[in-house]
């Protein structure tokens, strides 16, 4: 039992001089790289005055060009909405039932968008028939929306096309949207 004793005691003492040597050789190794360290940072003077010399010219060029890009921003995207609103001014609750004879009413609307100020031409169809054509002018950023109402034709499908031209050409459809119409 005693031989047990000191087996552990000894064993324990071997343990604890093995974790302090680590210690001190930790210890050691620390103090001989940060005065090595040292010394490099010394004879290194001059390449961190470059290096942070570059690092600033860096910098201010960076501000220049932030202050450059806030004072003289890129133009946006140049486009068009074209839209159709139900009678309540939402886009949903079109007059896509009707009953023969019964009058539907939308909303039909344009905002230019494309930076300059801006000519269209606005044909409406009802089964391939001119019901409405107007020329727009609108400047950047204006509204136009009027309120159209056309009466359902006979029992069936039927079709209501919005077409968006921006002028001068009058050969391509800058917009187009439709509706179908069920007349019952």
């Amino acid at each position: 039992m005693i031989l047990l004793i000191n087996y552990w005691i000894l064993k324990s003492i071997l343990i604890k001089e093995c974790r302090i040597r680590r210690i001190f050789n930790t210890i050691i190794f620390i103090i001989l790289y940060y005065s090595t360290l040292k010394g490099r940072m010394c004879s290194n003077m001059k390449l961190d005055r470059i290096i942070s010399t570059i690092l600033l010219i860096i910098i201010i060029a960076g501000a220049i060009g932030v202050l450059y890009i806030v004072i003289n921003p890129a133009p946006g995207e140049k486009f068009t909405e074209f839209y159709i609103l139900g009678a309540n001014g939402k886009a949903g609750n079109y007059p896509s039932n009707l009953t023969v004879g019964q009058e539907g009413e939308l909303i039909v609307g344009v905002i230019n968008r494309e930076q300059t100020i801006t000519s269209y031409n606005l044909i409406i169809k009802y089964n391939g028939n001119i019901l409405k054509q107007e020329n727009i002018t609108l400047k950047n950023g204006e509204k136009h929306e009027e309120v159209f109402k056309f009466i359902a034709g006979p029992a069936r499908q039927h079709k209501v096309d919005f077409y968006l031209y921006k002028l001068p050409d009058t050969k391509k459809i800058y917009r187009h949207i439709f509706l179908i119409v069920n007349a019952t």
